[in-house]
């Protein structure tokens, strides 16, 4: 099984580390004295429509790159039957103490990887130049929000996870939303910079924006450091075109296929995870 509901991970066993974890993060998103910021998560996980899943492979290996792009191919083309607040949240067993900077090369490295395995074409509405104000990182021909969570984030809490986390977002939850023609978007941008100012000891980031705004930039939202201090405008994510993608390969757990790259261009199928 690829995507979990909170009852299928809570059959798991509680020795487990993905028990574990799982129940850090249900104890920060349901904290009744301390409102997370991000309300749609809050909303989709009340409502049993976020999606969770759990990689053993050491984050940098090439296996744990191909799971999670087996995943989210998975959860993307049937994202929308889980309701309108849904995201995929998917949590690894890295949890060293080795600070955010550690942890932001990781990210932008599996991110990058992840791109590489993606056969579907670039979203002809999405730009390729991630300067762009409608950029977006995307997967699979769908547009994705996405936020990584760390152990190391210990002042900015509302980045902290117990291990190494990666939530994506499909852009389509913001419709109505959030957005320049969404009638109530002021009011939920006050309500999470709010809950942001009580639940981090650090004000909220600079880098923080609206999708499609002049000044925004949607990566500089993806990994936020501990500090205030602005991102420069080189992007990590680089953009591969059609050409250079790896040769696809059928897998067995998905309809759909997926490009499996590594570097001495030996191809392999990607193999059904195991939970504990």
């Amino acid at each position: 099984m690829l995507l979990l509901t909170r009852k299928d991970v809570k059959s798991i066993s509680q020795e487990s580390w993905k028990y574990k974890v799982f129940h850090d993060f249900e104890s920060i998103i349901t904290d009744p004295l301390k409102s997370f910021p991000c309300t749609l998560g809050v909303a989709g996980f009340a409502a049993d429509q976020l999606r969770f899943a759990f990689i053993d492979h050491d984050v940098m290996s090439a296996s744990a790159a191909e799971q999670l792009a087996a995943t989210l191919q998975t959860f993307v083309p049937i994202s929308r039957s889980f309701g309108k607040n849904t995201s995929l949240a998917v949590f690894f067993t890295e949890n060293r103490a080795i600070g955010t900077e550690g942890y932001k090369d990781i990210f932008w490295s599996l991110l990058n990887k992840l791109h590489a395995l993606d056969f579907r074409q670039w979203p002809a509405t999405i730009p390729r130049d991630s300067n762009d104000k409608d950029w977006e990182f995307s997967f699979a021909g769908e547009p994705i929000f996405v936020v990584c969570n760390t152990p190391s984030h210990k002042v900015r809490m509302s980045r902290y996870a117990s291990t190494f986390m990666i939530t994506f977002q499909p852009r389509w939850v913001f419709d109505g939303v959030m957005g320049k023609n969404a009638p109530n978007a002021d009011k939920i941008k006050l309500e999470i910079r709010w809950r942001l100012h009580i639940f981090d000891s650090v004000s909220p980031s600079p880098d923080l924006g609206t999708y499609g705004d002049s000044d925004n930039r949607e990566w500089k939202q993806y990994f936020l450091g501990e500090d205030n201090k602005q991102q420069g405008d080189c992007c990590p994510f680089h953009h591969h075109s059609s050409a250079q993608r790896p040769t696809v390969q059928q897998t067995g757990i998905v309809q759909l296929p997926i490009a499996i790259h590594r570097p001495e261009s030996v191809t392999s199928k990607i193999q059904p995870p195991i939970f504990a």
